[in-house]
C-alpha cells in the first residue's frame, strides 16, 4: 500500500492525504475531480495503517472540499511539515517531488 500527499494547482492552501495500492492510477482519477497535481509525496508501507494514524493525528487541520472523490481527505497546508515529520519519525523513507501536470500530459 502507498500513502500519498498531493497538492493541486487549483487548491494551493491544502493538500490531500490518502492511500492507494495503485497510486498513479489514483492520481489520474483525482486530477479529474481536483485539477493538475503540483506536488507529490509518496511512501510505501505495509505494517500499519499509516493513513488512518495521520488522519486522526491531524484531524483539527482537516479542510474538506465541497465535492469530488476523496473530498474529505484534504488538510490545511499549515500542517504539511508536521505530517512529513511524523512519517519520517516512524522510519519511513519519504520522497517529495514537484512536477506540475505530471499525470495529465
Amino acid at each position: 500500500m502507498f500513502l500519498y500527499l498531493l497538492q493541486f494547482e487549483d487548491i494551493p492552501n491544502k493538500f490531500k492525504l490518502g492511500k492507494s495500492s495503485r497510486p498513479h492510477s489514483r492520481f489520474r482519477e483525482l486530477e479529474l475531480d481536483f485539477g493538475y497535481i503540483d506536488g507529490i509525496g509518496l511512501v510505501e508501507y505495509s505494517i500499519e495503517d499509516l493513513e488512518y494514524v495521520l488522519h486522526r493525528s491531524f484531524k483539527d487541520y482537516r479542510e474538506p472540499e465541497s465535492s469530488g472523490n476523496g473530498k474529505t481527505e484534504f488538510f490545511s497546508i499549515n500542517c504539511f511539515r508536521n505530517v512529513v515529520d511524523q512519517i519520517m519519525t516512524k522510519g519511513y523513507d519519504f520522497d517529495i517531488q514537484v512536477q506540475p501536470k505530471l499525470f495529465n500530459a
